[in-house]
């Protein structure tokens, strides 16, 4: 399985001492770079015979590279998968909420990407990647991010809310998120994940029980809404069912070049909960 292939990876790293290790099932590959005894990151590829692992690690990449390289497409895995990788590493035992701490780093990485996607001839850096920076200075950097994402589009956390891992932590859960492409992805791969994240913490007084996915997918596919009809939930929750109307009736893909007029339209106007 691929978490008993990881574990089973570091553990060879750590017994020889290899600063790369590459696991396969045949399907899934797994390239992890040895940092140092307690840190791992992953990696997209081992170093070319003319590169070296500092040129692998610390290249800068702009969004045409990151959909080059996107995980979910390349290796037909998803966000869940990936989350459950990042729980496997750190998560479980970093002694912090790890639907919190997720959904900062998919809120700053998301801001990333939009904000690399308004460039339009002009190449950006994307700024959510590891390589070529400590763990102080990565930490920095996507508290930085945050802030700003929380500026385009406030209303989400509070004005002074950070991220609660350490450096240290925050490196390897980046590495594993830094390859993803989540704008122009079909809305499902995210809802996925934080489906998964929310069963996690439904419960106790956040209260945070929603319905399922697929029964949510099912009542909107057979209510087939349109452009010219209103959603209404009087009980939204999470607001799934008034989500996944106005991605009905958009199209289902998760876009960072922004929306139509008839489509914010359509959301503002259409749409309540």
């Amino acid at each position: 399985k691929r978490a008993d292939g990881r574990e089973q990876l570091k553990s060879y790293c750590h017994a020889e001492g290899a600063p790369i290790g590459v696991w396969t099932n045949g399907g899934e590959t797994i390239i992890l770079h040895r940092q140092d005894p307690n840190n791992f990151r992953a990696l997209t590829d081992i170093p070319r015979a003319w590169q070296t692992l500092s040129d692998l690690v610390g290249e800068k990449w702009t969004l045409a590279d990151l959909a080059e390289h996107n995980v979910l497409v390349k290796e037909q895995t998803t966000l869940k998968k990936i989350i459950l990788d990042m729980e496997n590493l750190v998560l479980a035992n970093a002694g912090v909420d790890a639907f919190e701490e997720v959904f900062k780093l998919i809120y700053a990485k998301l801001y990333d990407e939009w904000y690399a996607a308004q460039g339009g001839k002009q190449k950006r850096y994307l700024q959510f990647r590891v390589g070529g920076t400590t763990p102080r200075e990565f930490k920095d950097k996507i508290n930085a991010l945050l802030h700003k994402a929380k500026d385009q589009w406030p209303g989400v956390f509070l004005r002074d809310e950070l991220i609660d891992l350490t450096p240290e932590h925050l490196v390897t859960c980046g590495s594993a998120l830094e390859n993803v492409k989540l704008f122009n992805s079909d809305l499902q791969v995210i809802d996925e994940a934080f489906e998964y994240l929310h069963q996690k913490v439904a419960k106790g007084e956040k209260c945070q029980f929603f319905t399922p996915r697929h029964v949510i997918d099912m009542a909107v596919k057979m209510l087939n809404p349109t452009v010219d009809e209103y959603v209404i939930d009087t009980a939204a929750g999470s607001c799934g069912f008034t989500v996944h109307s106005i991605f009905h009736v958009w199209g289902n893909e998760f876009t960072a070049s922004g929306h139509a007029k008839w489509q914010s339209d359509y959301a503002s106007e259409k749409v309540y909960a």
